[in-house]
């Protein structure tokens, strides 16, 4: 978005780009925080990144701000599932500032 000039700032989620970013899925490996808080497992993913991921130029043309993990997440729907593949994406969101 940013490349294409619809915002001059964008908080992306990298997952929303399969395959796209290789470097940055650090997060994203079963029981990468887990029994650690997110703010303390955000401070050592953004070390990490500095020292070592953003010498792989997956962000070529932006410059890179924050990143960030966050614990566990809920799934807020207007109906009751009785399997989670029953889901399917309508859309992606994204915020621009």
């Amino acid at each position: 978005m940013v490349t294409d000039g619809i915002g001059d700032v964008t908080w992306i989620f990298h997952g929303h780009k399969a395959g796209r970013f290789q470097l940055t899925q650090l997060p994203e490996i079963p029981t990468f925080s887990e029994g650690t808080s997110s703010e303390l497992m955000s401070q050592a993913y953004w070390r990490t990144y500095d020292k070592y991921l953003k010498k792989g130029r997956e962000h070529r043309g932006v410059e890179v701000m924050a990143l960030s993990v966050h614990g566990p997440g809920q799934l807020i729907t207007k109906s009751q599932w009785s399997r989670l593949n029953l889901y399917r994406v309508r859309r992606s969101v994204s915020v621009v500032v």
